[in-house]
């Protein structure tokens, strides 16, 4: 600063809503004050952020901006909250591996891209209720996406699919928090995929930590009706598993004992990392005929 003033530095959370590709409509709220009113000397100042609230909680990852305030008396009042103005940024070297996939198998698709600079990613297919994902935040260079074969309704796409990605320009005061990459579940599988659970058929539902963390397991039936087979169980790193006998949460099975639906029944497995807040969820198909 060119003279002594009091600052106040407030945290907003930033948000850009897309509208059916259309250009994102961009909003803000404020988060938390940071510094109030406090007397700063001439020159150079700095402040540090852990990207905790108030309370000391961890924030989510997402976009957040800082606006700074400064009072040097005698109505002499300074705001530093630049304008944002929405641009495109280059997305370049895209590709999708494999071509051609069976989501009902649970087999996953690899959407790979680059970018100009850090920007506001959305990446969806034409005729999709909703996006993959939805004006997420990425950093510059090449960037890459797991996808599950679902829509943003979480439903299986059953028609061949045109990708679609655009990116928008980051505000200029701008803080990203990113998501913690360390805590991932992989391998995720079910074994039989199909299965008629009136002939004693199971499904073993499979996948790995990336670290120990706490499991909760839940299906869900095509009525949108759901159950958990774990919850809140501590987990090591590695490889785990566990079977699914096709009974419902009262222990019945969902045919024919009990009125439940032929159709995909949706495995939702979510790990959590108390020390960092992450969680993770990952999903899986398992079909089940009558």
């Amino acid at each position: 600063m060119d003279e002594a003033a009091n600052v106040t530095i407030e945290i907003y959370k930033a948000y850009l809503e897309i509208d059916n590709w259309g250009s994102g409509q961009f909003r803000k709220e404020i988060l938390m004050t940071l510094i109030n009113n406090q007397s700063k000397p001439v020159g150079e100042n700095t402040e540090t952020w852990d990207g905790r609230d108030s309370n000391g909680n961890i924030l989510e990852p997402g976009v957040y901006l800082y606006v700074i305030k400064t009072d040097s008396g005698d109505n002499r009042i300074d705001i530093h909250d630049p304008r944002y103005v929405s641009g495109s940024v280059t997305i370049s070297d895209t590709s999708v591996t494999p071509y051609s996939y069976n989501p009902y198998a649970n087999e996953r698709v690899e959407i790979k891209y680059s970018l100009f600079q850090p920007a506001w990613v959305t990446i969806g297919g034409w005729g999709m209720p909703k996006f993959i994902i939805e004006a997420e935040p990425r950093d510059q260079g090449e960037n890459s996406e797991i996808w599950d074969g679902r829509d943003g309704l979480g439903n299986i796409v059953t028609n061949e699919l045109s990708i679609a990605a655009r990116a928008e320009i980051l505000p200029d005061n701008v803080i990203v928090l990113m998501k913690d990459t360390s805590l991932q579940i992989t391998d995720v599988s079910t074994d039989a995929y199909v299965i008629i659970p009136a002939y004693g058929e199971i499904s073993t539902v499979k996948y790995s930590l990336s670290k120990s963390a706490s499991v909760s397991v839940t299906i869900s039936d095509p009525n949108g009706n759901n159950w958990t087979l774990v919850e809140s169980e501590d987990q090591s790193q590695g490889a785990h598993s566990m079977e699914w006998d096709g009974t419902n949460a009262e222990g019945k099975l969902v045919w024919p004992w009990s009125d439940g639906p032929e159709g995909d029944y949706t495995v939702h497995i979510t790990a959590v990392d108390s020390s960092t807040n992450t969680t993770v969820t990952k999903r899986a198909n398992i079909h089940v005929y009558r």
